[in-house]
C-alpha cells in the first residue's frame, strides 16, 4: 500500500498582552478565513488558532500536536530576544527548541510577525529549519496585518512559498508609501530572498537552500480534491467579480472601524488630538452640522479647562472631575458613530 502523505496543520498563535494591537484581531480573523476554506476542502488537516496565548498554551500545543505542524505563525509583541505571550515574556531559543524538535519532519515555514525577529532566524537554521520570515525592525501593526493576511492568501490559492512572499512584499510595498501608523509591535528593544537595501518593508524571507522556496500548501493534497474544487473559467470570473465587489465593501467598514476603534483608545490619553480627529472626521461627512457644533463645543470646554489649569484657576481634584467627565461625553458620541 503506497504511503500517503499527512496533510498540513497550521499553528497560528496570537498575544496582545498590552490591549494596544487594534489590528491584531483583523490578522486573526483574516487568517482564519483562509485556513478555513483549506480545512473544509480537505487541502489542510487543521488549523490550530490560539489568541491571548500563554507560554503554558504554546507547550501544550506542540506536545498534542507534535509531528503534524508544517507553519507556525506568531503575532504580537516581539524583539530580538523574546517574544511577548499573554502571561509572560519569554526568550526565543528554548520556545524555537521545542517547535523544531517535537517538527523535525513536518515543519517548513516559521512566521514571526512581531518588531525586529530577524535576530531568531539563525537560532531555527542551526535547529534545522529551511525557511523563516521575520522583520528586520520595528513594525506598524496594520501593516503587519495586511501582510499576514495577503501572504496566506497567495500560499492557501497554490502559490509556491517565494511566490507568495513577493506578492506580499509588493503589496506591503506599495501600502507603505502612503500609510503610516503609530501602533508598532515592539515592546523593547544565510541568505535573504530581497537585496537587503534599505526599504519601507521590514519583512524578509530566509531560506537555507532554494528547494525551500518551493514549498506549496496545496502539493500535498490529494488530486481528487484539487480537481473537484477546480471552477471553470466563467464561474471562477464571476465568484471574482463577487468578491471584488465584497472586499470594497469589507476594506471601507474596516477603515471606519479602525478609525473608531484608533479614537477610543486615544481618548483615554490624548483629548487634544482626538477631538481634532474628530472635528476632521465629521466636517468629512458632513452630514450632521448639530454634531459639528457638538464636537466644537467640547474642543472650546477642554481648551477652557486647560486654561484654567495653567493658570491656577482650578485646582487638581476639580480639574481631573471635569476631564474625566468630558471624556465620558466623547466616548459615548463615538460609540454612536
Amino acid at each position: 500500500m503506497k504511503h500517503q502523505k499527512k496533510l498540513p496543520v497550521i499553528f497560528t498563535a496570537f498575544a496582545n498582552p498590552k490591549d494596544d494591537l487594534g489590528n491584531l484581531i483583523l490578522e486573526q480573523n483574516g487568517i482564519q478565513d483562509v485556513f478555513s476554506r483549506l480545512c473544509a476542502e480537505g487541502i489542510i488537516q487543521a488549523h490550530l488558532v490560539r489568541t491571548s496565548t500563554d507560554l503554558n498554551a504554546y507547550f501544550r500545543f506542540l506536545i498534542t500536536w507534535q509531528n503534524q505542524i508544517s507553519i507556525f505563525h506568531f503575532g504580537g509583541h516581539a524583539n530580538s530576544q523574546k517574544l511577548e505571550f499573554q502571561d509572560v515574556p519569554s526568550f526565543f531559543a528554548p520556545l524555537a527548541k521545542e517547535l523544531v524538535q517535537r517538527n523535525k519532519e513536518s515543519l517548513k515555514l516559521v512566521f514571526l510577525n512581531g518588531c525586529t525577529t530577524r535576530a531568531h532566524v539563525q537560532t531555527l537554521f542551526d535547529l534545522g529549519l529551511g525557511a523563516v520570515i521575520a522583520t528586520t525592525n520595528s513594525i506598524p501593526d496594520r501593516l503587519a496585518s495586511s501582510f499576514a493576511i495577503h501572504f496566506y492568501e497567495n500560499l492557501a490559492q497554490g502559490d509556491q512559498l517565494k511566490q507568495a512572499y513577493e506578492s506580499a512584499y509588493n503589496l506591503a510595498h506599495a501600502k507603505s508609501q502612503s500609510s503610516r501608523s503609530l501602533i508598532l509591535r515592539w515592546s523593547e528593544s544565510n541568505e535573504e530572498l530581497s537585496n537587503g537595501s534599505a526599504d519601507d518593508v521590514p519583512w524578509k524571507l530566509y531560506y537555507k537552500d532554494p528547494s525551500n522556496l518551493a514549498y506549496s500548501l496545496t502539493a500535498v493534497a490529494p488530486k481528487s480534491t484539487l480537481a473537484s474544487n477546480a471552477p471553470n473559467d466563467a464561474l471562477a470570473k464571476a465568484r471574482r467579480d463577487i468578491q471584488n465587489i465584497v472586499d470594497h465593501h469589507q476594506q471601507a467598514q474596516l477603515a471606519a472601524d479602525q478609525e473608531k476603534q484608533y479614537l477610543l483608545f486615544l481618548v483615554k490619553n490624548n483629548l487634544e488630538k482626538t477631538l481634532e480627529l474628530l472635528s476632521t472626521r465629521v466636517q468629512k461627512n458632513a452630514s450632521d452640522p448639530k454634531l459639528l457644533n457638538w464636537v466644537i463645543l467640547q474642543q472650546s470646554i477642554y481648551q477652557d479647562l486647560e486654561h484654567q489649569r495653567l493658570m491656577g484657576i482650578i485646582n487638581a481634584v476639580r480639574y481631573q472631575e471635569q476631564i474625566n467627565e468630558l471624556k465620558t461625553s466623547i466616548l459615548a458620541m463615538i460609540h454612536q458613530l
